[in-house]
């Protein structure tokens, strides 16, 4: 085959650390602790036996700084596979075992409570003095018709996420048709499901709730009364669409990348979870500062998104204790 034969067909030392590491190509441990695997590679089959795939195999594999435990594989060394002998057989590798980080309880029973608690206590009081800071007797809401809260808040980050959606929407697409992408297709389809949820909820929860903005009620110059989310709304007066924020569950909607990297990149998703809660609330200020919503708004919004993102998560990405991982011998 190309002008090279083997005299026994043996595998010495080298070569089946090389075997080894084909097997383990599609191996993915971002941690070292936590891992998202993906069945054995079929790269190999494809390949073609040459002198100087050969040769770079040999080198790659003689390297002292190459360790075949290690992953992701250096990505200097994943092209040499493509140039690795067709006759080797891989050894046995035995079952790997991984298990996502736990999952707590009270991640889910402390925001349940506290929404709870937004959604039966009046906390008006609290709602009027906060929107105090940011309302004028005549002149109305300080931030009503600034550009940066308006054009750039209000309307260019809302399509920037609703654009990332999108994006997520299309590479889940992708994944059917494309064999490379099929590890990621249903941490790509939890992302679609969970961000389109929590911002997708909005809408009926606000038909539903009937809840006025703070620009439209009598304290704060509007011609509506304050009527609580449990209180019966008056007959003679239009229906608020204020409960929950609109805007402020485009921002917290991004929780799913949190849980989307949870178990691949902890530290990273930790970061992640920060910018989201920064991120989130700093589109609730937004709309607060202009008399969009109250302080109780935003922050229903902000649980309600988690619970969601949490629930998608418990649903598709999470697996209790360890999942055996088969990497059964093959020819290649």
């Amino acid at each position: 085959m190309n002008g090279i034969s083997f005299a026994d067909n043996r595998i010495d030392h080298r070569q089946n650390k090389a075997a080894v590491i084909g097997a383990h190509s599609r191996l993915h441990c971002y941690d070292h602790k936590e891992c998202a695997v993906s069945s054995a590679p079929t790269i190999v089959k494809r390949a073609k036996m040459t002198a100087f795939g050969k040769f770079i195999t040999d080198r790659v594999v003689s390297d002292p700084k190459f360790n075949p435990t290690l992953a992701p594989l250096p990505l200097l060394y994943r092209p040499f596979y493509l140039f690795y002998p067709l006759t080797l057989k891989a050894p046995m590798i035995q079952a790997q075992h991984t298990s996502c980080r736990s999952l707590s309880p009270w991640l889910a029973i402390v925001p349940a409570v506290v929404l709870l608690v937004l959604v039966l206590v009046d906390t008006s009081a609290v709602d009027f003095a906060v929107a105090g800071w940011f309302y004028t007797a005549g002149d109305g809401f300080i931030g009503k018709h600034v550009w940066v809260l308006e054009d750039f808040m209000h309307d260019f980050l809302k399509k920037a996420v609703m654009a990332f959606a999108l994006l997520a929407l299309l590479a889940w697409m992708v994944s059917f048709s494309r064999r490379q992408w099929q590890q990621w297709r249903l941490p790509l389809g939890y992302l679609v499901l969970a961000i389109g949820l929590s911002a997708g909820i909005v809408t009926p929860l606000k038909d539903l709730t009937g809840v006025q903005c703070p620009w439209d009620i009598k304290e704060f110059g509007g011609p509506y009364t304050y009527v609580h989310i449990l209180d019966r709304k008056p007959e003679a007066e239009p229906r608020g669409r204020c409960w929950p924020a609109g805007h402020a569950a485009t921002g917290f909607s991004l929780f799913a990348l949190f849980f989307f990297l949870r178990d691949r990149r902890p530290q990273l998703a930790r970061r992640v979870l920060v910018g989201v809660l920064t991120f989130g609330s700093l589109l609730a200020l937004g709309r607060m500062i202009q008399g969009a919503h109250f302080l109780s708004h935003s922050i229903a919004t902000g649980l309600l998104a988690w619970l969601i993102c949490l629930a998608c998560y418990r649903a598709l990405l999470y697996h209790k204790g360890s999942r055996p991982v088969k990497a059964a011998a093959q020819e290649v």
